[in-house]
């Protein structure tokens, strides 16, 4: 009888599957698995441009009015050295705020590093993608994943939120 072999993931799989968890963790409001996921030096530059610490990105995503229904990760790139993993990926964020659902699509970059707790999101940035002016691009944006229309009403987009 032939013994199977289990290959251990790769560190980018590592990191992929911890981004995973973050994002079910956010839709679950899972304070207690976002504190272990993301570092406690965290910084989080929101698609606003609001730079946020590790207690304000967890009590902005599981308190409150913000309430995630899910967050969907495509095009997911994950390049790691030594003990940091840089991933960068398209994203679909699914919320309701205010007894109102909303959509919208943003590209993500994630700092991962390595702890002995496993890997920690150390930083992240979330921001809303150009329209492309000649839809004839190739590349991610060929697949036709950013042409989902933005809906925070323009009233929204001041506001303070830790999406994303």
């Amino acid at each position: 009888m032939v013994g199977v072999m289990h290959a251990s993931p790769t560190p980018a799989e590592e990191v992929t599957r911890a981004a995973m968890r973050r994002a079910a963790a956010l839709a679950a409001r899972d304070e207690a698995a976002l504190r272990l996921l993301m570092h406690p030096d965290l910084r989080w530059t929101t698609f606003r441009g609001e730079v946020l610490g590790y207690e304000a990105y967890i009590i902005g995503n599981t308190r409150g009015d913000l309430r995630w229904r899910s967050q969907r990760l495509e095009d997911v790139d994950v390049t790691v050295v030594a003990d940091t993993g840089i991933l960068t990926a398209a994203v679909t964020d699914e919320v309701s705020r205010d007894g109102r659902d909303r959509a919208f699509r943003l590209r993500l970059s994630q700092t991962w590093v390595r702890t002995p707790q496993g890997w920690r999101c150390l930083a992240g940035h979330a921001s809303r993608p150009d329209q492309p002016k000649n839809s004839r691009r190739t590349g991610s944006r060929a697949s036709g994943w950013w042409r989902t229309p933005w809906s925070w009403p323009s009233s929204d987009r001041n506001r303070p939120s830790a999406t994303a």
